[in-house]
């Protein structure tokens, strides 16, 4: 047990700095920490309350944002462009034409079984539809307008 590390972990719960309480965990040691924490508080609180409130706020804290954490990363899929939104052409493919494959990195809503991909190939930003991880390609355009487009969907 390293008190030095606990009570640091402690005073970034304690000033509200989740964020840097999760890293800091995951560096102690995720399996050791919980334990050696639960004996922390012990010596630090004289309630079992207090012990209790500091501890399942540092346990819900760390799985809430593990969990967004999870939910933000990048997933590699591939889409397809059975429309011809690749080349702006808008039609539907048939037999005879082929259909652009891409294996991309995206940032999936929903997950890899998600509902809608956000991803850059090629130098464009693209949005790709997905349903049980089949994924179509839905709109492309320059990497500049990146930036503006995620600015757009910012709460204001």
């Amino acid at each position: 047990m390293n008190d030095e590390k606990l009570e640091t972990i402690h005073k970034s719960l304690v000033n509200g700095q989740r964020k840097q309480m999760v890293k800091q965990i995951d560096e102690y040691g995720l399996y050791d920490f919980w334990s050696d924490y639960k004996i922390h508080l012990k010596y630090l609180y004289v309630t079992t309350e207090t012990q209790l409130a500091y501890f399942s706020d540092a346990v819900i804290s760390y799985h809430r944002i593990k969990s967004r954490r999870k939910e933000n990363s990048m997933e590699k899929i591939t889409v397809y462009d059975y429309k011809g939104v690749w080349n702006r052409s808008f039609t539907t493919a048939t037999e005879h034409q082929d259909v652009k494959k891409m294996d991309v990195k995206a940032s999936c809503v929903g997950g890899k079984e998600g509902i809608l991909a956000f991803f850059n190939h090629e130098n464009r930003f693209c949005i790709a539809q997905g349903d049980d991880g089949h994924w179509w390609l839905m709109y492309t355009c320059d990497e500049s307008w990146e930036d503006k487009i995620k600015e757009s969907l910012k709460p204001k």
